[in-house]
């Protein structure tokens, strides 16, 4: 120790008991059963890096509806037309140019 204050992380959500149940419902469940949690959304948004904030307001170039953002590979669809926008490095490509059109 050189003198120098420690980070002591306090009050962490995911207290032992929490951490225990978290455990038996693993155990209990398979990965296609199992519902995306908070750490995993937290860890989409941190890949893709777009504030929920700007998420909230872009709109599909072509017909102006909301976009619902997409995991694998990390894209924004447009639930009315089906265009799907790349993001690339954190940043989405609204061009229309750029988009395609997904038949499912």
């Amino acid at each position: 120790v050189d003198g120098r204050s420690r980070f002591v992380l306090r009050n962490h959500p995911l207290d032992e008991q929490q951490h225990a149940s978290n455990l038996e419902r693993e155990q209990r469940t398979t990965n296609d059963e199992r519902p995306p949690t908070r750490f995993m959304l937290f860890a989409l948004e941190c890949l893709i890096m777009i504030p929920q904030d700007l998420l909230d307001i872009l709109v599909c170039p072509a017909c102006k509806k909301a976009l619902a953002l997409k995991e694998n590979p990390p894209s924004l669809k447009c639930g009315e037309c089906r265009r799907v926008y790349p993001i690339q490095d954190g940043i989405p490509i609204l061009l229309i140019d750029a988009a395609i059109v997904d038949a499912a």
